[in-house]
């Protein structure tokens, strides 16, 4: 299947920011060698300024450092913040998320409703990061990270897939990993945790997941109205009589409820703290009580050589070794053998009668 416009689009400016950006750091590391090779260091000083690894520094036109850039002359930084990667490792997971996550969502939904989830999700990300550090600036001094990485609109994927199949599986890499769709934000929001703890810098990854699943969430549930009609064509009509419009929203509306994200027994804490703010919120007008009505059923585009997509109801047939296929085969053989015999005893009665 080919890749759709805007997921086209997103993966040559993530590839392409994060080589510029990876291009201009070592540009700028090579010039102060240089600039530091020509200069005379003064003797009475007892050291010369050291030169920060390629690492440390930042593209203001591309990056930013909150409380310390100024946001408001380069605007467009809380937009290509979120299309820079540092690592390989994470430039790899951002293509390969993008890639297979971000063309099943355009495929479903339409190429402008798409790009606005992605532009509301990396921009609002982004701003809140920039008021979050600006305010803690104010009362704690601290270093500052640099805030950059495309985790917020991963997340954000994740939770979208959530919302169209929250009852399937991950199958990753052939079979050989399997993950609930509904516990994959959890275990991502995990994963970043505790990689901040081991090293302080993924402290903005984790940051970016929360705020990406939030955002996501709060976008999907309450402001996105409907799903796009093209997925009308998309999705088989169903040989069996449809669900009724009222019984299928309310099954979705309760499908993604924050508290489904999460694992038993936090779901239970999370499902009585989100009621009672979702009723304040109701009862002050904030958000209105109308759910949206989503589509629900297995898309076969979503799979791949490296993801899958299995039904909870089908997960015994999913695994390393496809056995059901075996199973059948064996049956099959089984079956054809018993009517060769059948065959060959309505031959010999044929043959008697005829005697």
């Amino acid at each position: 299947m080919a890749v759709p416009k805007v997921t086209s689009i997103l993966l040559v400016i993530l590839i392409t920011l994060t080589l510029l950006n990876f291009i201009l750091k070592y540009y700028t590391y090579f010039v102060l060698i240089v600039a530091s090779s020509k200069s005379t260091p003064n003797p009475d000083t007892p050291e010369s300024t050291s030169i920060p690894h390629p690492h440390e520094l930042f593209v203001p036109l591309l990056t930013f450092i909150p409380s310390k850039s100024t946001v408001l002359a380069y605007p467009w930084v809380l937009v290509t913040a979120s299309f820079v990667e540092e690592t390989f490792i994470g430039l790899f997971v951002s293509i390969v998320g993008m890639f297979y996550l971000g063309r099943y969502l355009e495929n479903v939904w339409s190429s402008p409703e798409f790009l606005k989830f992605v532009m509301f999700n990396v921009i609002v990300t982004n701003s809140l990061l920039y008021l979050y550090y600006s305010f803690k600036s104010w009362f704690i001094e601290s270093e500052v990270p640099v805030v950059l990485s495309s985790m917020g609109i991963i997340m954000g994927f994740i939770v979208a897939i959530k919302q169209r199949i929250p009852n399937h599986f991950f199958i990753l890499f052939k079979g050989n990993l399997r993950i609930k769709v509904k516990y994959m934000s959890f275990i991502l929001i995990i994963l970043s945790l505790v990689l901040a703890f081991l090293n302080s810098e993924y402290y903005i990854t984790y940051l970016m997941c929360c705020y990406g699943f939030i955002i996501s969430w709060f976008y999907l549930r309450f402001v996105k109205t409907s799903l796009n009609e093209g997925q009308s064509y998309l999705i088989p009509f169903s040989k069996t009589s449809p669900i009724e419009p009222k019984e299928e929203e309310a099954k979705q509306s309760d499908q993604f409820a924050l508290h489904t994200f999460f694992p038993y027994p936090l779901s239970t804490i999370i499902q009585l703290v989100s009621s009672i703010g979702f009723k304040l919120a109701i009862k002050y007008k904030l958000i209105s009580g109308k759910e949206h009505t989503l589509s629900s059923g297995l898309d076969e585009q979503f799979n791949s050589k490296l993801f899958a997509v299995s039904s909870l109801k089908g997960v015994k047939d999913v695994g390393v070794l496809n056995i059901s296929k075996v199973f059948h085969w064996f049956s099959s053989s089984g079956s054809t053998g018993i009517n060769n015999t059948m065959d060959k005893r309505r031959k010999m009665a044929l043959k008697e009668i005829d005697h």
